[in-house]
């Protein structure tokens, strides 16, 4: 699935195996939510959308890219 967060809106996510989720921008995977068959309580949406930002900018300058899609 996926998911459009908001900016800003206080969200958390929390996931039983936080190594089965990721955080992408549009096909670009930054990173897991978390450790393979790791608990994680309550990550801030808004840390990783700006975490995101850095990670997908040089991939996306470097593909044509000119905003994320996701």
């Amino acid at each position: 699935e996926t998911y459009f967060p908001r900016l800003n809106a206080g969200w958390t996510v929390s996931a039983r195996d936080g190594g089965a989720f990721e955080w992408r921008v549009g096909d670009i995977v930054v990173s897991p939510l978390g450790p393979d068959g790791a608990e994680v309580f309550s990550v801030s949406v808004d840390e990783q959308l700006a975490r995101a930002a850095e990670v997908s900018a040089p991939a996306m300058a470097a593909n044509g890219g000119s905003k994320a899609t996701r």
